[in-house]
């Protein structure tokens, strides 16, 4: 299979599974995915630089359709916002990506998934923040989800705490995350193409492995029908909190 980034059927499978997983994830509470699939696949196969260009491609078939299935809950005007302050978060990230060391950028992912996997654990629902659409706080995270989203694909926290903050329900948590997710890959996908972080192969892998993705999407929307997201988070969290202290130990050999 020398025309994938896996290099046998084993490889690919192993892969496959993986981003099923991170979809079954991101339908069901609308974040989580790169998380658990980048952090994943970096502890298996190590090449980030190739790992997060694919992984981008293969989150706009869920954005899509839950964006389009959920489209009456957006707020355009909010949105455009919100977005001015992420592309230049997502410029830095992105060249983060194409010019850091791939070790280093291995272990501080380790890092950052488990800061996150602690705000998940034992933060979040004793945090009680309140903001307005258009203040400091709303810019000041948008950007910062504009670097981790550029260098890791990971820009999931920050919109979180702030969305939080706009005390939104359910589906309008979830329909205007997601939105901005697919805002984000469009741009992403446009820098790292002038970056050349695009080949073949990539484009290729994301094809083999795009009825994965749609099973993964299926799956994740029954589970946000009928199980509490709260303990589906929390168990996120926990799988997080592996993933990334596996990656910090195997790399800082």
């Amino acid at each position: 299979m020398d025309y994938l980034l896996f290099n046998s059927l084993n490889s690919f499978l192993t892969a496959a599974i993986i981003i099923m997983l991170g979809q079954i994830i991101y339908a069901a509470i609308g974040f989580g995915s790169a998380m658990i699939s980048i952090t994943m696949l970096s502890i298996i196969f190590g090449n980030i630089s190739q790992i997060i260009p694919y992984f981008l491609l293969l989150c706009v078939p869920t954005e899509i359709i839950i964006v389009s299935r959920n489209r009456h809950f957006l707020d355009f005007k909010f949105l455009k916002n919100f977005l001015l302050y992420l592309f230049s978060g997502l410029l830095i990230g992105s060249l983060l990506l194409k010019f850091t060391m791939p070790q280093k950028l291995l272990i501080y992912l380790g890092l950052v998934i488990i800061v996150i996997a602690f705000y998940f654990l034992l933060f979040e629902n004793k945090m009680n923040p309140s903001f307005k659409k258009n203040g400091m706080a709303g810019k000041t995270l948008s950007f910062l989800s504009g670097i981790l989203g550029g260098v890791y694909g990971i820009s999931g926290p920050p919109i979180i705490i702030f969305l939080k903050g706009l005390k939104m329900d359910k589906s309008r948590f979830r329909t205007t995350i997601l939105s901005v997710f697919f805002a984000m890959s469009i741009i992403r996908t446009f820098i790292y193409t002038l970056l050349g972080l695009y080949n073949t192969k990539i484009i290729l892998s994301v094809i083999a492995t795009l009825p994965f993705v749609a099973a993964g999407i299926y799956i994740g929307n029954k589970i946000h029908l009928i199980i509490s997201e709260t303990r589906f988070k929390k168990i996120t969290a926990i799988l997080l909190l592996i993933n990334g202290t596996i990656l910090v130990l195997k790399h800082l050999k």
